[in-house]
Parts: structure tokens; sequence; C-alpha cells
């Protein structure tokens, strides 16, 4: 039996539920947090567990907007509140909205992590999941949290309201959570041991705003999961990566929406990471009108027969690292996914993987399309002719599927949610909701909240929600009639009034021709976004990211990024079989035990002197050590490459271990080099005495009177010329503040030597 692959590792710990607090009143912070600990050494070692490390080994501090009064009295880019149709929108000119880079989407507003979580310290902010909700005209935005979900009315995206907040079972924080919507009800699941909440959506339409609510049932035949499917024709729940049916597809009856009850498990492949389920309407006459699941398994897409049981069919594919998530073509003849882990450990661009599913007992992988930036593509969803994808770093991602057989898209748009730097790192953009009847697109930031997007360069927007059982044709063909599901048009800059009031969120697929429709949606697409941070297409904003080699090359300019050399050509070979082991993936969690003192090399930002000295004289070039820069920690006995960044050895050096031997180590390969050539400042290897730490952070700038806020060095090395210029001017941080200049913390960028 597979368990599941976040596991909550607090053992032994009593989960004791307390009073939530109002919202405005107080901070609370968890009974326990029940994310696994990157460092525990008896941490388990399989597969998905990786992908959660490599997430959890990241800086997830909130950021704040790049709009908004504040960003306008700092930026210099001419942004402007007063130009813009609401207080946190921007339109995108010359390819930025406020201070996001961006391509035919404008942001309508952003509602920060404080906003949607004020009541939990800022070290617990964090966001995941997203779905989509609409009643009588109104939309919601359902935005999962660490610390629960929160419900934002979205009707005037410009203004969007906090409803209120679910606060997390026993207040066990997790940083995985995932919901679906079926029959007005919301289905919540997550990695800690806390069941499944079942919440009644109608509760949104009279609340008061930040209103706290509790759960209307919870179902507790299992106790953590992975993430949750609901085909909505059906009103039938695949829950996976649960404690229950070896991690497989956990297969629950909705009819009853308060008192779900359990059909059966599917556990013949083991553990599924996301799943979709749909009632096929595809080529494959054997299997039109039986409910088919493809689900994403790590290693393979495996594709079953749920009305049997029966397993039809799983194939892998050369450099397979983590199978993640995917979804239908409309047509029900491609299956396009994403790898997490293919970015992040063999380097180049964005792949989005396609397999052909014109026979589900046969299909046939056909390679992957190459985006334009290396951030790591998480969850994507297609719409019509569209995919939606959510690219971690590079934030909103949109592709037109002009011929899948041929691994042939088209970037139609994108929206960079994380613009300090686009590599293949954990931070950014979680997932996205395409479906609302408006067009609007709905995403999750990690650290920034929830977006309100539209794009502005497709003609008309849905006019329904995505269809389960239509297979469209290949050319648009007018309707008549009301659909039962997808959207027929992609949204535009301007929304039409839909004739019909939607009572839910989309439910299965969409298909990928689009089909005119004068009918009303009935209900909305109910696939599962994943759980695991990767990266996005977004617009890059800097260099691509290298780690630094043995032989740092001096710079006469500030960095705008991490270094990353993983650039492959190699082109991708189709594999009909299974892989015979689970993907090969970096980093361990055991870091090296340590019993000395940790080395002497700075990890935090220097806070004395006041007065910051013009330049300082150097020797050799200046070393800049950047936070998740990768290097090879050790190869294990089996030949497995266990991969840390410099981040995992500053944690290791401030909580006083010894780092010699790692530090000491001369292990490389050709993608990664050992830790004394890529964490130079904090192995104390840099042969000049000019060094900067990536992650030290500097005054930069005051609002109002006393609001003095910090950046960190690499996050300034990425920001504009004029923004670094400012930065450096000062040569004093305010009285009482605890943070230095930033020409003192990071020379390099300032330069100062």
């Amino acid at each position: 039996m597979v368990p599941s692959r976040c596991l909550s590792l607090a053992v032994g710990l009593l989960l004791v539920a307390i009073p939530n607090p109002a919202f405005s009143d107080s901070v609370f912070d968890p009974v326990t947090d029940s994310d696994p600990d990157p460092n525990d050494e008896n941490a388990p070692q399989d597969g998905h567990l990786h992908g959660c490390m490599l997430f959890l080994n990241e800086d997830h501090t909130p950021q704040e907007p790049l709009v908004g009064k504040d960003f306008e009295a700092f930026t210099t880019s001419g942004y402007k509140v007063e130009d813009e149709a609401g207080s946190t929108a921007a339109s995108c000119t010359d390819g930025r909205a406020g201070g996001y880079p961006c391509n035919n989407i404008d942001l309508m507003s952003v509602m920060e992590l404080s906003e949607l979580d004020g009541e939990t310290s800022s070290n617990f902010r964090m966001a995941n999941d997203i779905w989509g909700w609409t009643h009588s005209g109104r939309e919601f935005a359902i935005v999962g949290l660490k610390s629960g979900t929160a419900f934002v009315e979205i009707t005037d995206p410009y203004n969007p309201v906090l409803v209120g907040k679910l606060p997390a079972r026993n207040n066990a924080y997790s940083s995985w959570r995932d919901i679906k919507t079926c029959q007005d009800h919301a289905y919540i699941v997550t990695e800690a041991k806390q069941g499944m909440q079942i919440f009644d959506l109608k509760r949104l339409l009279n609340a008061t705003p930040t209103t706290t609510f509790d759960a209307d049932a919870i179902y507790d035949e299992f106790e953590n999961a992975h993430n949750i499917f609901i085909n909505e024709e059906t009103k039938t729940a695949y829950v996976v990566g649960s404690n229950k049916c070896g991690g497989g597809l956990n297969i629950i009856d909705l009819t009853l929406p308060l008192a779900p009850s359990f059909k059966k498990c599917f556990a013949d492949d083991g553990y599924t990471h996301d799943v979709q389920c749909v009632n096929y309407s595809g080529p494959d006459a054997d299997y039109q009108g039986k409910e088919i699941c493809i689900a994403s398994n790590e290693d393979t897409v495996t594709i079953i027969d749920q009305s049997t049981g029966t397993m039809l069919s799983r194939v892998g594919y050369e450099d397979d690292r983590y199978t993640h998530q995917g979804w239908l073509t409309e047509d029900h003849k491609f299956f396009i996914f994403n790898d997490e882990l293919d970015e992040y450990t063999q380097g180049g661009k964005t792949r989005t993987h396609v397999l052909d599913v014109t026979e589900l007992s046969n299909p046939s992988y056909l390679g992957y399309y190459e985006g334009r930036t290396a951030a790591i593509d998480h969850n994507n969803y297609v719409l019509n002719d569209q995919v939606y994808q959510a690219n971690y770093r590079a934030g909103l991602n949109i592709l037109k599927i002009v011929d899948p057989s041929k691994m042939t898209f088209k970037e139609e748009a994108f929206f960079d949610i994380y613009p300090d730097t686009d590599e293949n790192a954990f931070h950014g953009a979680w997932s996205n909701y395409p479906y609302l009847p408006s067009g609007n697109i709905i995403v999750s930031g990690i650290e920034q909240g929830l977006f309100v997007l539209k794009q502005t360069s497709r003609p008309g927007v849905p006019t329904s929600s995505p269809s389960p059982t239509a297979s469209p044709s290949a050319s648009p063909v007018a309707s008549t009639g009301s659909p039962t599901s997808s959207p027929s048009t992609s949204p535009t800059a301007s929304p039409v009034a839909s004739t019909g009031a939607p009572t839910s969120s989309p439910s299965a697929s969409p298909t990928a021709s689009p089909v005119a429709s004068t009918g009303s949606p009935t209900s909305s697409p109910s696939a599962s976004p994943t759980a695991s941070p990767v990266a996005s297409t977004g617009a890059p904003t800097s260099s691509p990211s290298v780690s630094p080699t043995a032989s740092p090359v001096a710079s006469t300019g500030a960095p705008t990024s991490l270094p990353s050399a993983f650039s492959s050509t190699k082109s991708p070979v189709a594999s009909t079989g299974a892989p015979t082991s689970s993907p090969s993936v970096s980093p361990t969690a055991s870091p090296v035990a340590s019993t000395g003192a940790p080395s002497s090399s700075p990890t935090a930002s220097p806070v004395a002197p006041t007065k910051a000295p013009t330049k300082a004289p150097t020797s050799g070039s200046p070393c800049i050590e950047r936070t998740f820069s990768n290097f090879l920690l050790k190869r294990t006995n089996r030949g497995a490459l266990k991969i840390k960044n410099c981040k995992y050895l500053q944690r290791l050096k401030n909580q006083g271990k010894n780092i010699t031997n790692i530090c000491a180590s001369t292990a490389s390969t050709d993608k990664f080099k050992p830790a004394k050539d890529v964490c130079q400042v904090t192995c104390g290897t840099c042969s000049s005495n000019c060094v900067e730490l990536g992650s030290a952070k500097a005054y930069w700038k005051t609002f109002g009177k006393k609001n003095h806020k910090t950046t960190k060095c690499e996050w300034l090395a990425n920001k504009s010329a004029e923004a670094q210029e400012k930065a450096c001017a000062f040569d004093e941080s305010p009285t009482g503040f605890d943070f230095n200049v930033a020409k003192v913390v990071c020379p390099v960028t300032c330069k100062q030597c």
C-alpha cells in the first residue's frame, strides 16, 4: 500500500480544536503545522515527497502587490492609480501592467495575502489551489490557503470583496489544499489529517463580509489527501493521494451533497497525483458514453474505465521526472499534461507534453512543446482551443492549440505574477480557473494572493460551462440549443452578458474546438489542480539562471536573475511502455548531520554600520550567492543524485550544524556543481572580499512616516535600473530600523566593488 506522499509528520501531537477569532480582532497560529520538515532525516522518501520537499525548501515570504497607491509612490514607470479602472487594476501597456510583465492580459484586481488571510501571522500566509463558483450572475473565487479556504466575490472584478473564510479543521495548517464544487457545495481536501470539509456555497449569497464560517459537514472516511476531482455530470468525487485506496482513486458518491458515500477504490497502478474523469465522447467507439479517468501517476499517464474498474492502459515517456497533472482537449483526442520536475532536474524551457488518446487502450506519447521561459509548469486547463497554464514563476501563460498531433502551440498571452525571475523554482502561480461566464480568469499566487485577469486578445466570452459529453466538430458549429457544459468562446476584454444564470462551476473537460452557444451554463468545470508547485511560461524579466561555476566572472552590473545553464536541445522520444521505476528527483530530506560550529561566512543581512562606505577595494572577482542555486550534495549507493540549494546550506549553518564536509566535496556533474562553487559565501570559498548573499535583506523604502520596507539582494538585482539606483543611493537607514542600506548589504548589485 502506497501512503500519501505528503504525510503529516506531526506524529504524537494532539490536535485540539480552538475557537476561531474574528477576522479583524487577533492573530493566531496553528495548533500544528502539518507540512513535512525538509530537514527531517526520517521524512518519507518516496516519489511525491521529493516535490514536497523541494517546495518546502523555498522561501515563501508574502509579496506586496506591484500596483496600487504604495507601488505608485515608489515606481518610476509612470503608473498612476487614477488612470486605471480600479485601485489595484492595471492595463497591459507596452508589456507592463503596473509592475507585472504581461502580453494581451489586463489586471482587473489583486487581493494580497494580508487581505485574504489577515488573522494569520505572516509566517503562515500562503495560497495554493483556486476554483470558481457562479450563482444567479454572481461570481466567486474560492482560494485555498495554508490556514484554510477564503471565499471572494468578484462579480465586480475591479472591487473584489472577501466574503469570509473557512478555517482549517482543528487549525492544522498545510501548504496543500484542493477544492472542487458540485451542486452548489465545495469539497475541500488537504494533506493535513482533516478528512474532507463540505461547505454550502449558497451561504455566501447573504453573508456579511469577513465572516468566519464553519463546515456544513465533514466526510472522515479518509484522513489526508493530495487532490480531488469531481465529475459533476455523475455527481462523483475522485479523491487521490489519500491514506485510503493505496493512494489511488478513492471514488465517492455525492448524490446527497452533505452525506457522501464511499463507492469503491481503484488502486491497480498505485499512487495517483491528479486525475480527470469525463463522460467520454471521443473517437474510440468502444468507450463512448462511459466514464473514463485519465490519471497522472508520477511516472505514467494511466487510463481507467471507471464504469468497470478496468485499467485500459498506462504509458510512460522518456526523461519523465514527475507526471503531475493534465487535461483533455475538448474533442477527447489528446491529453495535454505537465511534468513538475523535468524543467527542474533537466533544465531547458517549459515543456507541455502531449499524449494521443484516440485509442484509449493504446495511447501514444507524441512529445512536448517548449515554451518561452524556463519556469516549471504546475496546473493547466483547456477551454476551447486554448491551454491555460499556471507556470509557477512565469505566472499565467495561455497557449493556442494549433495542432496537438504535431505538438504545435502558439503563445497567445501571459501575465507574470513573479517578475523577479522566471527560473525553475517553486514560487508564483499555483493554479488558475478560466471557466467563469464573464470570461475573467482567476489565478492564485503562492506568495501574492488572488489575481483577477482579463485576456484582451480573443473575441467573445464564455456563455456556458465546459461540456463533458458533447464532442465538438473540428470547425465551429452554431448551436441553437442550450449546452450543458463548456464555455463556447474565448474570453475578451469586454465581457458579454450571459443569457442564463449559471448555477455552479464547469464540470468536465472542455473541447478542443469552440462551439458557439446561446444557451445558459448549468455548472462549472471540476478538474483537479495539483499540489506541488511548478513554474510558468510568463514573461521573462531577467536572464536565464545558471548555477555559478567554480571560477566566477566579475560582473560590472547588477545580475538580473539566477543562472540556468540547463539548456536541452534533445528531441523527445515516444515511449509506449511504462517506466519501471518512479521518477528520479532531486533533493533529499536528510540534512548532513553536524556537530561542529558553522563556517564563518555571513548568512544574514548585516545590521551595523549606519553609514555606508563608498566603494570598497576588491581583490579577486566579486561573488554572488543566490538562494535557490542548486548544487550536488551527493550520489546515493544506487547512483541517484541528491540535489540541494544554497538556502538549505544556509539553514544548516544558521542551526549551528557542521557544513565542512559539504563545502569540501568536489562531486559534480555537467549540470550540478559542488557547494563550494555554487554557495561560495556560505562555504567561505570566495576568493574576493566583495561578496553578496542573495537572501540578505537591506533597507529599501518607506511608506508614510514609519512603514519601512526591506528588499533582498536577489530581488533588488532583478528590479529596474531606476529602482536599483534609488535603493543604492541611501547612505543610512531610518533610525531604529534594524536593516542596513543596500550599498552595504548588496555591494555587487549596487556596484560598490
